[in-house]
């Protein structure tokens, strides 16, 4: 196996180029898979429920973080219950997006790579 510092440097400035073709490759072949195990309307369902249930779950945890500075230094039984109801709430919303995530890990890959892609 060649070291990196022994090559020249025509084919190290290549490395980057080869990078970036092979990032399209592996999204063209993740493509061409989900293509075969899902129709584009289940692809676009998966992609928009996904993003929702992101939402959903960004927002559970900026109301936890925003009820944590409400209550802060507050050691009360209400503000105690509103922040674990609040926690309970953020948990389940991460636990929906990795079980929708679990479900489809094909699908995920390739919205993984579409993202590498558009870097």
């Amino acid at each position: 196996m060649t070291n990196h510092e022994t090559l020249p440097r025509e084919l190290l400035q290549l490395k980057d180029p080869i990078i970036q073709v092979k990032n399209s490759l592996d999204a063209l072949a993740l493509l061409r898979m989900a293509e075969e195990f899902y129709t584009p309307e289940q692809r676009k369902k998966f992609y928009a429920e996904l993003e929702q249930l992101k939402a959903d779950a960004e927002t559970a945890r900026a109301e936890l973080q925003e009820l944590g500075k409400i209550h802060a230094g507050r050691k009360t039984d209400e503000s105690r219950v509103a922040h674990q109801m609040a926690m309970s709430v953020a948990q389940q919303a991460q636990a929906n997006v990795a079980a929708l995530e679990k479900a489809h890990p094909l699908l995920l890959r390739l919205l993984n790579a579409k993202a590498l892609l558009s870097l």
